[in-house]
């Protein structure tokens, strides 16, 4: 953490400009003095160049990038969103290469192509061949595992159905999914929308409509 007193102005400077002061948010100001102070040791809040943060930005595309975790890209992006705001700048994907870092492979026809070719909604992707979608989480590979139109449409009738017996019953999440977990006769870990089969989607739906008939 910054802990001299340019970098506690800095971050006192930084906070006052959010009206959003949770604790991550937070983490992502003080990340930021921690570089920046380091790099330019006099700076404060009216002399930050959008120059400055997008070379922070750069460097963490860079480290994630050599970790080859391209989970790391929903939270880089949150953080240039923040900064944006902080400092009334307009950075955008393009100015810092957000796109052109991560070559993935898909789990299923093999192509490899660049993660932000791909259409993604944090950290799940789809295959601009294929175009079959799966996780790009390392520790929740293919969480999303091979879905063409019908399973896609399938799986979000079952979540629909799902919150619907939930406020029926006024159940918790967990309570919800217990119940399909034992009647599913499925580990309650394994019960997830996300990897559920054509198949295992219909007999979700069948346990659903037992219980609401």
């Amino acid at each position: 953490m910054a802990k001299n007193d340019s970098g506690k102005l800095l971050f006192a400077d930084m906070l006052i400009q959010l009206k959003r002061k949770d604790r991550s948010t937070r983490k992502i100001l003080w990340d930021f003095c921690d570089w920046a102070i380091v790099r330019y040791p006099e700076l404060t809040y009216f002399t930050v160049t959008p120059d400055m943060v997008r070379e922070h930005l750069e460097e963490l595309l860079l480290e994630a990038s050599q970790k080859s975790d391209p989970a790391q890209y929903a939270f880089i992006r949150k953080r240039m969103l923040i900064l944006n705001q902080v400092f009334g700048n307009s950075i955008c994907d393009k100015d810092i290469g957000y796109n052109d870092y991560f070559i993935m492979e898909c789990p299923f026809c093999g192509n490899d192509f660049l993660y932000g070719e791909a259409v993604h909604n944090n950290l799940r992707c789809k295959c601009p061949v294929c175009k079959k979608a799966f996780s790009t989480h390392k520790k929740m590979p293919i969480l999303m595992s091979a879905s063409d139109k019908e399973l896609l449409d399938y799986r979000k009738r079952v979540d629909t159905a799902l919150m619907d017996l939930q406020d029926q019953k006024g159940w918790t999440v967990s309570e919800t999914y217990a119940y399909l977990s034992d009647e599913m006769k499925l580990p309650y870990g394994r019960t997830n929308i996300g990897r559920f089969s054509l198949e295992q989607c219909k007999e979700a739906l069948a346990a659903i409509r037992k219980l609401s008939a």
